[in-house]
């Protein structure tokens, strides 16, 4: 390599770690990064270790999204206990005639509840209906007409951004 072309990998090399160590996020979720970026001593090296981290970003987003999924059904679970203890005290109270309890942690009060609206959806004139219409963008149907060599008003085409794949070994 000449010396013009190692100068502008080295500087390369000196900016892409400048730009990742300047990301706010990364000092707080991921402190070894900047230890692993000091450590390559080229471009190249560099590239690698950032395309691991990416992994791991990914692999950990992927983490995310099923620990929401699980809180979520958690949270529904504690919902609907909190609902079928509610009715049970209601009840109890009920049978019993008594319409208040008081303690030094809570103090619970049966009352009349309002009356519950049940439809039937299979006579209910149009009268009490309305239409709910949500426009979205047919992204395929675009993409057809394109390939067919039709570009609809309102689209237009940009040029590429370079995507960077990362196969694991």
């Amino acid at each position: 390599m000449d010396d013009h072309k190692l100068s502008h990998a080295v500087h390369t090399r000196n900016t892409l770690k400048q730009r990742i160590v300047a990301q706010r996020e990364l000092e707080e979720n991921d402190p070894d990064l900047e230890t692993i970026l000091e450590d390559a001593t080229d471009l190249n090296a560099m590239c690698v270790a950032i395309a691991l981290s990416i992994r791991e970003d990914e692999a950990f987003a992927e983490g995310m999204d099923a620990l929401i999924e699980d809180m979520k059904r958690r949270k529904s679970r504690y919902e609907r206990r909190a609902s079928y203890k509610r009715k049970q005290i209601a009840w109890a109270m009920q049978e019993t005639g008594l319409t208040a309890i008081k303690s030094a942690g809570v103090t619970l009060s049966l009352r009349k509840g309002r009356e519950k609206m049940l439809i039937d959806e299979t006579i209910l004139t149009d009268d009490y209906r309305k239409s709910k219409v949500t426009m979205v963008i047919d992204r395929e149907a675009i993409e057809a007409a394109i390939e067919a060599g039709n570009l609809p008003a309102g689209v237009t085409m940009a040029n590429p951004e370079p995507v960077l794949s990362l196969l694991a070994k």
